[in-house]
């Protein structure tokens, strides 16, 4: 139930940190009172900065920081492995055949591994 309970805080904490985020720095102008509006947007970036920082405060004390760990290497390898595997060039461009092959199999190794880590 705890988890549950977890998910949506997090939900909640990260959906109004990057929204004050988008506001201040996204919006078209940041109009504030003449002399103290930037004191007010860095209040607000300051506040979505804690906000995330809660977050993963929150996140490290349920789940462990081992596994929060584990998830982003995870995923750090997925990102590498489909960019080898869909971004890489081919032997065509400036390299010899060999370095196509390295590229595909690291690629496809890193994808798969990442994939692993993420889910399990």
């Amino acid at each position: 139930m705890w988890e549950n309970l977890v998910g949506i805080l997090v939900a909640l904490l990260l959906t109004l940190a990057f929204y004050v985020l988008g506001k201040v720095f996204f919006s078209e102008g940041y109009k504030g009172h003449p002399k103290h509006g930037h004191q007010q947007a860095w209040g607000l970036v300051i506040f979505a900065i804690g906000a995330i920082a809660l977050t993963a405060l929150i996140l490290v004390h349920f789940f462990g920081f081992w596994v929060i760990l584990k998830k982003f290497v995870g995923f750090v390898l997925f990102a590498f492995g489909f960019f080898m595997l869909t971004k890489f060039p081919t032997s065509s461009d400036w390299q010899p055949e060999g370095f196509f092959w390295l590229g595909f199999f690291l690629g496809l190794f890193s994808t798969f591994f990442g994939i692993y880590w993420l889910l399990f």
